[in-house]
């Protein structure tokens, strides 16, 4: 066999490989860790894809209703100041004298003098950083892999509402979902890998 001949079977067996559904056999593998890497460092280290600090919690004052506690029983009717629903009220009699009398009505939501931060805190949750983790719905449940042909990952946000999680807090904090530097070189190297394993069984087989 020549050497011109070997190019030629070389860039045949390319070729081939490329035809094969390279998203499952050289990319997913690789892609699955990618995956697994960006969420360890959001979830358990609260950096972003410059590697650097995500942000803090706001303490920005709230009302927030029961539906919005993934702890339901940490919630409790609570308005400004402590008011728990009880408030004097005065009526005018015809005799000009006032009368007072309790009148109660529960609170619908619970005031949080210290915001999100508090929200969180309450139900012991992380509050030293923030970490895109409450329900676990974003980043646990709906930030997936999907594969397009054969040669083609994808990593993404599954459901629209988290979708739109997502752009509000990167127009706010910058990029987190994405890859840095580190990781994506860590992924381009594990596929080279193994797309030079693919290449060097076939040749091997044609030999």
């Amino acid at each position: 066999m020549t050497i011109s001949d070997y190019a030629k079977m070389l860039e045949q067996l390319k070729a081939d490989a490329e035809t094969q559904n390279l998203s499952e056999s050289v990319m997913l593998p690789a892609a699955n860790r990618l995956l697994g890497t960006i969420k360890n460092r959001i979830v358990r280290d609260g950096l972003n894809s410059n590697n650097q600090k995500i942000g803090d919690y706001s303490t920005t004052p709230i009302y927030v209703s029961k539906e919005q506690f993934v702890k339901k029983g940490s919630f409790k009717p609570l308005g400004k100041g402590g008011f728990k629903g009880e408030r004097i009220v005065e009526r005018k009699l015809k005799s000009g004298a006032i009368k007072r009398s309790i009148k109660k009505t529960k609170p619908q939501t619970m005031y949080l003098e210290n915001g999100y931060k508090q929200l969180r805190e309450i139900q012991g949750m992380d509050i030293s950083k923030i970490n895109l983790k409450y329900s676990g719905d974003l980043i646990i449940n709906n930030y997936k892999i999907a594969t397009k042909g054969k040669t083609t990952i994808l990593l993404g946000i599954t459901t629209e509402e988290d979708a739109k999680k997502r752009e509000g807090l990167e127009a706010r904090f910058g990029a987190i979902l994405s890859g840095t530097k580190e990781e994506l070189k860590v992924y381009e190297d594990e596929v080279f890998k193994r797309y030079v394993k693919v290449l060097d069984a076939q040749l091997k087989a044609s030999l």
